[in-house]
C-alpha cells in the first residue's frame, strides 16, 4: 500500500503574492503530496498564480475576489491520471476521480461554512 500527505487548508484569501509564497513554504515543509484548498478567493484569471514548481496538476473553481473559491493542487512526483472532474460553477466545490499509485482514488474539496 502506497501512503500519500494530503493537506486541507481554508486559506482566507489567496490572491496576495506575499500570503501565497508564505503557504507554499509552509505546505512544502509539510510535504503535502495533495493539497485541497478553500476559500482562495480568485478569479478564474488569476487561477494560474497557485503554479509552483513543485505542483504540476492543479484545479480550480472560482467565484469571485470576495468570496468562495476551491483549489485541488497534486505535487509533480505523484503519478496520477485524471479519470473524471466536476467543478461547481459558483466556486463551492471540485470532485475528482483519479487514479494514484495506480489505484482508483476520489478526491473533494468544498468551501467551509464558518
Amino acid at each position: 500500500m502506497f501512503k500519500f500527505n494530503i493537506v486541507a487548508w481554508n486559506v482566507h484569501g489567496i490572491r496576495s503574492q506575499t500570503k501565497r509564497v508564505k503557504i507554499m513554504d509552509y505546505v512544502s515543509k509539510l510535504k503535502a503530496d495533495i493539497l485541497l484548498l478553500q476559500e482562495t478567493h480568485l478569479l478564474q484569471s488569476e487561477e494560474k498564480c497557485l503554479s509552483d514548481s513543485n505542483y504540476s496538476i492543479i484545479f480550480s473553481s472560482c467565484y469571485n475576489s470576495r468570496q468562495r473559491g476551491v483549489s485541488i493542487l497534486v505535487h509533480k512526483r505523484i503519478p496520477f491520471t485524471l479519470n473524471s472532474t466536476v467543478t461547481d460553477s459558483e466556486g463551492r466545490y471540485i470532485i475528482i476521480q483519479a487514479t494514484i499509485y495506480l489505484a482508483p482514488q476520489h478526491l473533494s474539496t468544498q468551501r467551509s461554512r464558518i
